[in-house]
């Protein structure tokens, strides 16, 4: 598997893989080590004949899947993944909300919608297509680091976002520490910064 730069052919290091088949049964439940390398591959072995759809995604791209690859008993087959550059939008946190936080990490999980034509837009990841995105954000002191950030077409869109409090490690996702609102206006190859207060 390649997994490449649309714009430019150029290969992109540490872009998360997910295959699934025709019957969209995940493979390889391993997602965190299913990284390409400096040279923007990665190998899937030991599949079995049938028909498969690579997924990929990186930050700062749009998430993307190959054509549909049809593999045969014991044969190799190549696929290229070709990511688009996204507009990027980071949230930032007011000092009011940051008194709220009593974990390391924060959740942002978020609904996003073209602002136009209400329009729900999806998220395609490595696991496949969700309806929700996931920005976390390390909470170290007065400050929130982004660990992740939205990758979304260039675009005007409504951001339903809900701030929960995250124990990493055990998944927990633990309070609702705030929800709300916001439209941004994002920029192909920009980062947006937004708000929350």
């Amino acid at each position: 598997i390649q997994v490449v730069d649309a714009d430019t052919g150029d290969p992109i290091p540490g872009a998360r893989l997910g295959i699934r088949n025709v019957q969209l049964i995940r493979f390889y439940a391993r997602n965190d080590t299913m990284t390409t390398d400096h040279e923007g591959q990665w190998g899937f072995t030991a599949l079995p004949a049938g028909q498969y759809r690579v997924t990929a995604e990186a930050q700062g791209y749009l998430g993307a899947s190959s054509d549909l690859i049809t593999l045969q008993s014991g044969q190799l087959e190549a696929a290229l993944v070709a990511l688009s550059p996204a507009a990027l939008a980071r949230f930032s946190l007011s000092q009011d909300l940051l008194r709220l936080i009593s974990t390391e990490q924060i959740l942002i999980s978020c609904h996003v919608t073209d602002s136009q034509s209400q329009t729900l837009i999806k998220n395609t990841t490595a696991s496949g297509q969700d309806e929700r995105y996931r920005v976390t954000m390390k909470i170290d002191g007065a400050t929130a680091v982004p660990l992740s950030m939205l990758s979304l077409p260039e675009g005007q869109y409504e951001i339903h976002y809900r701030i929960m409090q995250y124990v990493q490690g055990s998944g927990v996702i633990d309070d609702l520490i705030y929800t709300g609102t916001t439209l941004a206006t994002l920029k192909r190859g920009q980062v947006t910064e937004i708000p929350i207060p």
